[in-house]
């Protein structure tokens, strides 16, 4: 009975440092506060209908995902730094194992997970992440956008063509692909419109807010226990995969990935920058 007594106050420790405060919920996107102070069941919620009753239930791991990059990115140790981009990268693993396949957020999502891999120094999984956000949503810009400027960062100038290309043939009225498109050599006049990518289905909800400025499946969320500890929660597989088999369209050549890897084990043990 005392141990009890002295678990639960930890116990709710722990929850308090891993949930976002009052202050943290106010920077986060509407329907986050909504999920967070009035529960999952949802009900006369408007935001709950807009996400769509499954995927309401499972978005405060967004919530949790972005929150932690905020941290990360107001972290003043590295290893702190380190520490909230592990939480935002399982925390939003967990919420595209847990939100329908066909959830209209998912290129986002892709995107801002993609972000904190880069962030973690794993240019492989980001790249495939980007590749999946536009294999979901040809037309989401940020997805090419991201992808250009990993390209770019790695020396790949040509395949950052290749993408802005891409890009402007979904998204053809796009400022930031045109410029980019020019700057990477690209000439005008700007590539012809591809045809019309395929319709979602009639039940696609409206398209997702802006992405935050962030950063597969099979993961796990990081949850407080006990202890004041971190442990996994496993979340059971949703009927179909969520993230598309797209080949990784976009991605460098095998020998790029493979030097992104080496640097990546190399860099594995020094604090993310």
């Amino acid at each position: 009975m005392i141990a009890g007594l002295v678990i639960c106050p930890i116990f709710a420790w722990a929850l308090e440092q891993f949930a976002p405060t009052p202050a943290e919920v106010r920077m986060l996107p509407p329907f986050c506060a909504d999920r967070l102070e009035k529960g999952s069941g949802g009900k006369n919620v408007a935001s709950a209908a807009q996400l769509g009753k499954g995927n309401y239930l499972h978005i405060h791991h967004y919530c949790f995902a972005v929150n932690f990059v905020n941290r990360a990115r107001q972290a003043r140790d590295p290893k702190d730094r380190s520490y909230n981009l592990g939480l935002a990268k399982n925390n939003y693993k967990y919420v595209i194992k847990g939100t329908e396949p066909r959830f209209w957020m998912r290129p986002q999502i892709y995107v801002e997970l993609g972000k904190v891999h880069l962030q973690l120094k794993e240019a492989g999984e980001a790249s495939r992440l980007f590749n999946d956000a536009i294999a979901f949503n040809p037309e989401y810009e940020p997805a090419y956008l991201a992808l250009i400027d990993m390209h770019k960062e790695s020396g790949l100038g040509k395949e950052a063509l290749d993408v802005a290309t891409a890009g402007l043939g979904y998204v053809p009225g796009s400022q930031s692909l045109k410029k980019a498109y020019l700057a990477l050599g690209g000439k005008e006049p700007f590539p012809e419109p591809a045809r019309k990518a395929e319709s979602l289905p009639s039940d696609t909800l409206p398209p997702a807010p802006a992405p935050q400025d962030a950063g597969t499946p099979g993961g796990t969320a990081l949850v407080p226990t006990a202890e004041g500890t971190s442990a996994t929660s496993t979340i059971a597989e949703p009927g179909g995969s969520p993230i598309p088999e797209t080949g990784c369209r976009f991605c460098p050549p095998e020998d790029i990935q493979r030097k992104w890897r080496e640097s990546f084990n190399g860099a594995k043990d020094q604090p993310a920058k």
